[in-house]
C-alpha cells in the first residue's frame, strides 16, 4: 500500500521502475571486523569462546578479533587448556534501542512513559521542549543526568496547541578521506568523520504562528557521532538548492540500500553534502552506496521531475526529518543543477507524466466533491 511518502508516490507514478527491478539487495556483511567485534563480545557473554566457535565466522577474522579483544582487555582468558575466553562485562555498552545511554521520561505522577537516547535530548527532550505522549501534553522541566531521568511538568493551559523547535548547530570534524569514486559525475569521497551536534537555543511556536526564541535553562553536552560517510562536492553552494538535493538523497538512498530513513544522516557545509551512517562506527550502508552515486543522482532527478508541484511538497522534497521544517528549499534550482550534472535537458518542473492527483488526500477530497455533485442531481 502506497503512502504519501515521496518515494512511494514516485513508484506509483513510475510503476515500470519498481516492477522492472531484480530482488532487493540487502546490505549484509557479517564478516566485516567492525561488526564481528560487537557480535563476538555479545556471544562471549553468554558462553566462553572456544575453538569450536570459529565455525560460525570466517576463521581468520574470528581468531584475529579474539586476539584483538583480548589485547584490549575486553576478553579474558578463563581456561588455558583448552583456551576459553569470556567477556569482562563490557556487554552493558550494547543496547537494543541504540548506542547511547537511555533516559527515562518521568511524568509529574512519577510514571515512566518513554525512554530517549542521549542524542535525542538535543532534538526532542531538551528543557523547555513540549512533548505529546499517550494523548497528554507535557513540558520538559529538567534533565537529571546522574539518574538519567527527564522530568516533565503538565503543559500550562496558555501553551495548548504550541510546539517547540530545537536550534541545533551541526558540523563535521576529524574528516579522514579513505577513497574517491572517480566514476561519479561529481567529486565523491568516503571515509571516517565525526558529526558534532550542539543545542543552546530553541523556538516556541504558538497557535497562529508567533515564534519566540529561548536560551536553554540547562546545559546539554554536545553529541558527537564518529561514523562512516561519503561527501559529494557540487559545483554550486546555493543553500536552498543543495538543501533540496539533500532531502532527495534522504528519500532515495534508503530504498537503494534497504534501510530506514533514520539509519542515515546528512549535513550541508558550503558546496558539500555529507551523507553518513547514523550509527556509531558505521554499519556499511553508505559505503555500499558509493559505487551507485550516478544512479542515486539519477533517481533523485526522476523523483523531482515527476512531481507536478511548483515549489516542493511532501511528494518530492519535503521530509519529516528536516530540522528546519522544510524551509529554504529551492526545487527549481535543484532540478536545474541535477539536470546539468546528469546531462539532461532542464525541463519544466511539472513536465512529469500526467497525474490527476499528487496525493491520496487530494484524490479523496476530489471524490468527496464528486459525491456531492451526484447527490445534488
Amino acid at each position: 500500500m502506497a503512502s504519501e511518502d515521496p518515494l512511494d508516490l514516485f513508484l506509483v507514478r513510475n510503476s515500470a521502475y519498481f516492477f522492472g527491478q531484480s530482488c532487493e539487495k540487502a546490505i549484509v556483511a557479517p564478516d566485516k571486523v567492525q561488526f564481528l567485534v560487537d557480535h563476538i563480545l555479545c556471544a562471549s557473554r553468554e558462553l566462553p569462546l572456544t575453538r569450536e566457535d570459529s565455525q560460525y565466522w570466517p576463521e581468520t577474522q574470528y581468531y584475529n578479533v579474539v586476539k584483538y579483544l583480548h589485547g584490549q582487555g575486553s576478553l579474558e582468558l578463563v581456561s588455558d587448556n583448552p583456551k576459553k575466553y569470556s567477556n569482562k562485562g563490557v556487554i552493558e555498552k550494547f543496547g537494543l534501542r541504540g548506542d547511547s545511554d537511555q533516559y527515562s521520561v518521568v511524568t509529574p505522577r512519577q510514571k515512566i512513559v518513554e525512554r530517549y537516547e542521549f542524542k535525542d535530548l538535543l532534538t526532542d527532550a531538551y528543557p523547555g521542549s513540549i512533548l505529546n505522549i499517550m494523548g497528554s501534553s507535557y513540558i520538559v522541566k529538567e534533565i537529571k543526568f546522574d539518574s538519567k531521568e527527564i522530568l516533565l511538568s503538565d503543559l500550562p493551559p496558555n501553551l495548548n496547541g504550541s510546539y517547540t523547535l530545537p536550534v541545533v548547530k551541526s558540523g563535521i570534524s576529524n574528516l579522514r578521506e579513505e577513497s574517491q569514486h572517480k566514476a561519479a559525475k561529481i567529486p565523491t569521497f568516503s571515509g571516517e568523520l565525526t558529526v558534532n551536534n550542539s543545542l543552546e537555543e530553541y523556538i516556541m511556536v504558538k497557535p497562529g504562528g508567533k515564534k519566540t526564541q529561548f536560551t536553554l535553562t540547562q546545559k546539554i553536552d554536545p553529541y558527537r557521532l564518529t561514523t562512516i560517510g561519503m561527501w559529494l562536492d557540487f559545483p554550486e553552494d546555493i543553500y536552498g538548492v543543495l538543501h533540496a538535493i539533500e532531502h532527495l538523497i534522504r528519500v532515495v538512498l534508503p530504498w537503494m540500500v534497504m534501510c530506514e530513513r533514520g539509519d542515515l544522516g546528512s549535513l550541508i557545509e558550503g558546496n558539500r553534502i555529507y551523507v553518513y551512517d547514523n550509527h556509531t562506527g558505521g554499519i556499511g550502508l553508505v559505503e555500499s552506496a558509493l559505487p551507485m552515486v550516478n544512479e542515486l543522482l539519477q533517481r533523485c532527478y526522476e523523483v523531482v521531475i515527476s512531481c507536478r508541484c511548483e515549489n516542493g511538497c511532501p511528494s518530492c522534497i519535503h521530509i519529516p526529518q528536516c530540522s528546519t521544517r522544510n524551509e529554504k528549499l529551492d526545487k527549481r534550482g535543484a532540478l536545474t543543477l541535477l539536470a546539468g550534472i546528469l546531462g539532461h535537458k532542464a525541463e519544466a518542473v511539472n513536465a512529469g507524466p500526467p497525474v490527476a492527483f499528487k496525493t491520496r488526500t487530494e484524490l479523496k477530497l476530489a471524490a468527496r466533491h464528486i459525491e456531492k455533485q451526484w447527490n445534488d442531481k
